[in-house]
């Protein structure tokens, strides 16, 4: 099978150095995270999202923004910029640049707009349906369709790419590796 894999997206062992670290030699090793366990990992991820409003509900209630997935937001932006969200740790894979080195916020932030871009037409709708329903139907099927199919083609991107990069990996210039 022939593989796109350029020397030109990935550090060379040359400007890494001898000091090489094992998110290093994952990524020269293409050691990259299969997709079930991307999957597992990001399920993982939802029910622990799922256990903050349960136990923080009473305080987070009051919040204007409890309704829009701030908590979302921050929680993937937050542990991605660290290099793991907790399933991430427990199945042993890491997000790390080009060079070996956690993504950082920057990147983090840039890793989250596509699927961020996918749940857009959901949260405008939910905002205010009448609005949308009563004078903006066919963009809103055309624009939700879009990022629907967007959103799909997002996570499933990694079982055809070589380096096993979705959509959003490639747009921050990310890859996801196993470390145990």
């Amino acid at each position: 099978m022939a593989s796109d894999f350029s020397d030109t997206q990935v550090a060379s062992p040359a400007s890494i150095g001898a000091a090489g670290n094992t998110l290093r030699d994952a990524l020269l090793a293409r050691d990259f995270a299969p997709f079930w366990k991307r999957l597992v990992a990001a399920i993982l991820d939802g029910l622990f999202l799922q256990l903050i409003p349960a136990v923080f509900g009473g305080l987070l209630a009051g919040l204007p923004l409890f309704d829009v997935p701030v908590i979302d937001v921050v929680y993937a932006v937050g542990f991605i910029a660290a290099g793991a969200t907790p399933g991430m740790h427990l199945l042993k894979v890491r997000v790390i640049d080009g060079e070996g080195n956690k993504p950082g916020v920057k990147r983090s932030i840039v890793r989250y707009i596509i699927p961020a871009l996918s749940w857009l037409p959901w949260l405008a709708f939910l905002a205010s349906p009448g609005f949308f329903l009563d004078s903006g139907i066919p963009f809103m099927i055309v624009l939700g369709a879009a990022l629907l199919v967007l959103g799909l083609l997002d996570p499933l991107w990694m079982i055809w790419d070589a380096q096993k990069q979705t959509l959003h990996d490639k747009l921050a210039s990310t890859y996801v590796v196993n470390v145990g």
